[in-house]
């Protein structure tokens, strides 16, 4: 009991030599309902050892004081206390009436009446004993009256908690009590319904995003509902109704139960490891404190001092921590901050109730009920947040990730996540590989100072990067000013490195024409195309991976692009990728048949020219018919008739290299001419 409450005993007391007794309760016919409260005479059993044949006495008849209350709320007390009504039948018909005791959470309530021959009679109820043992299988306490025509009665009760006391007292007639009934089982119904299916929700949540956060969510949530359950009475009448032993203790350890899922949630939920890491320390020693209530609540019932200072420290820390995370800038602790501000004025509410401060009524009575309504909806919502707000780091993750390792290999060797890579993990697959390189490079680099080149490539990668992903390719890897490019389209991939190839050669035109512009020298670059088979996977150590391809198709485009220096022109692709081009506008002529440096197996090989200036194509296509058929004699081994043709072809196109080179070949074997078994592969010494 708490110093105004004291005060106020006092004070009635004082008064009490010059008070009367309540007034009884008249039962009228029409009237269904009466709330005891104001027609109470109450007595303070400080011992609780009283019993009613004392209370009743004439000793202790100046000890009893008139209740000022509508419901007498006497916060937490060790006394037992009891309450005097009388009750007059004034009609002319025997009277039946339901007396409800609704606090559930009572310990001990025993009801004294005298029978006919003027003893007193007792029934006991509470959570002490069985549910069986009530008058009336309900929730609530009540106790089944009758009164004779004109009969008056006074009825005593004696109330005891192991927590705190009140005595909510209300007389009604059987067929308004169970319309009450009904209606307050639907409400509370309704209302731990959506507790519980807002917890399974989340639990299916859980198994499909596997975020820790939501199993704490659940855990927190179904503790909650548990004990607003029993509070209500409804734990004891469904769950538990033949345990008295866990009736009583079940209030302590839901309620500690439901702080340490409090805590669990709010170190995962606000990261405060690593946001506010001295609160996360405490937050643990709060945790194992409530922890310790659990455990003194099943062997001490009346040792409940530690809950309300727990619960307390735990509130004030877990608000804390969320405007720390907000200050911060974390997201989702908004959502989290409101949630638990309207929790914990919901429970002052409910607190101040109990401690006798405000009236006991429906609004406070079940305070905590709404405000857990509204903290699991705004919980439910921060959660959201919080995902959504994973999935944009994720994604802000994945495109710095994809700066690195581009999505098409991710798309391959991390189906389950980046975070799942492994060593090793590998597909065959049938693509097109680019290869491209700077022709003089080296020369160029030295008259630049590092800033300078670095400054330069970045520039002319940039420039390089968007015409193969025009082309839908990615780009494997830099290598200086070498690039590496993949096309996975099916049956597609060879079209789009052609193209891809074309395109960059005219961002290179660009890019010459604004290199002029600042005084400096124009670049040329050679560019190899191959489509074949090859492995994308990782290489490398557990420590230190690295996306890539390899096999020969890798190996094949690069000594192409090398070619391109050689035969002087800049896009040379591989037979495979020739028969593989489903696209009329690319041109193409065949340039030889070759053994690359390292392979002994020969490969025919093509110039695409839609990268020339046009003049330079239109003598290409001019000769073209002439060309193919000089290739035809020079297989042949009819080198005359293969160098009328060719000096044709020069005539129309005399800056034509590759023309000119098999012009000197065919006098080469004029005058030395070629062993029987020749088969026209020109084999490569150098890449």
């Amino acid at each position: 009991m708490n110093k105004y409450q004291k005060y106020v005993l006092l004070f009635l007391f004082s008064l009490s030599a010059f008070a009367f007794s309540a007034p009884p309760i008249t039962l009228e016919q029409e009237q269904e309902m009466f709330s005891l409260g104001l027609h109470l005479d109450i007595l303070e059993d400080k011992e609780a050892k009283w019993t009613i044949e004392e209370v009743s006495s004439d000793p202790y008849k100046e000890q009893w004081f008139v209740s000022p209350w509508e419901t007498p709320n006497f916060g937490f007390t060790p006394s037992a206390y009891w309450a005097r009504v009388q009750i007059i039948n004034s009609t002319s018909q025997r009277q039946e009436r339901f007396l409800e005791f609704s606090d559930s959470m009572m310990y001990s309530v025993g009801l004294y009446q005298k029978n006919s021959e003027g003893k007193f009679e007792k029934k006991e109820t509470g959570r002490k004993f069985p549910f069986s043992q009530r008058d009336i299988n309900y929730s609530n306490f009540v106790f089944i009256l009758s009164f004779e025509p004109g009969e008056s009665k006074t009825l005593y009760l004696r109330v005891e908690s192991k927590l705190f006391l009140n005595i909510p007292l209300t007389l009604w007639s059987p067929d308004k009590f169970w319309t009450h009934a009904k209606d307050q089982r639907m409400f509370f119904g309704f209302i731990l319904g959506i507790i519980f299916i807002m917890a399974f929700y989340n639990l299916f949540i859980y198994f499909s995003v596997r975020d820790s956060s939501y199993l704490y969510y659940v855990a927190y949530t179904v503790c909650v509902g548990i004990h607003i359950a029993g509070q209500h009475g409804f734990s004891y009448e469904y769950l538990w109704p033949d345990s008295p032993f866990w009736a009583i203790r079940s209030a302590g350890v839901f309620l500690g139960l439901t702080l340490i899922s409090m805590v669990a949630f709010t170190q995962d939920f606000l990261k405060t490891k690593e946001h506010t890491p001295r609160l996360h320390r405490f937050l643990q020693v709060l945790q194992a404190f409530a922890l310790v209530g659990v455990l003194v609540t099943l062997v001490f019932i009346k040792d409940h001092g530690l809950f309300p200072i727990v619960a307390i420290s735990i509130c004030v820390s877990v608000i804390l921590a969320g405007i720390l995370c907000v200050w911060q800038g974390y997201r989702p602790a908004k959502y989290f901050l409101w949630a638990w501000s309207l929790l914990l004025f919901s429970g002052l509410l409910f607190a101040t109730q109990v401690l006798g401060l405000l009236p006991r009524n429906f609004w406070t009575l079940n305070s905590v009920f709404f405000g857990s309504i509204v903290q699991f909806t705004l919980l439910s919502l921060a959660l959201g947040d919080k995902i959504k707000v994973m999935q944009e780091e994720k994604l802000a993750m994945m495109k710095t990730f994809e700066k690195f390792v581009p999505k098409q290999f991710l798309n391959r060797i991390a189906i389950e996540g980046f975070n799942n890579i492994e060593l090793g993990k590998a597909k065959t697959e049938w693509i097109t590989i680019l290869f491209s390189d700077i022709r003089s490079f080296t020369d160029l680099s030295e008259t630049m100072t590092p800033q300078e080149l670095m400054n330069f490539l970045n520039d002319y990668l940039t420039r390089m990067n968007r015409p193969i992903h025009e082309s839908h390719g990615f780009i494997d890897k830099f290598i200086g000013d070498a690039i590496m490019g993949l096309f996975d389209r099916p049956n597609h991939s060879a079209g789009d490195g052609a193209r891809a190839a074309i395109k960059m050669l005219e961002a290179v035109q660009l890019y010459n024409r604004i290199r002029a512009e600042s005084g400096y020298a124009p670049i040329g670059m050679g560019i190899g195309v191959h489509t074949g088979e090859a492995i994308i996977g990782t290489v490398g150590s557990e420590d230190r991976m690295d996306s890539t391809v390899l096999g020969d198709t890798v190996n094949l485009a690069s000594r192409l692009e090398g070619l391109t220096k050689y035969y002087n022109t800049q896009i040379v692709i591989s037979s495979k990728t020739r028969e593989m081009l489903n696209d009329d506008s690319i041109l193409c002529r065949k340039l030889d048949l070759v053994a690359v440096k390292g392979k002994t197996k020969p490969e025919s090989i093509f110039e695409i020219f839609n990268g020339d200036p046009p003049e330079t194509q239109e003598k290409k296509l001019k000769i073209l018919d002439n060309y193919k058929q000089a290739l035809e004699y020079y297989y042949a081994t009819q080198w005359e008739e293969s160098i009328k043709l060719l000096d044709e072809c020069l005539k129309i196109y005399p800056g034509d290299i590759v023309c000119q080179n098999y012009v000197d070949r065919c006098k080469g074997y004029q005058k030395n001419p070629p062993p029987e078994n020749w088969d026209g592969v020109l084999r490569m010494t150098k890449k």
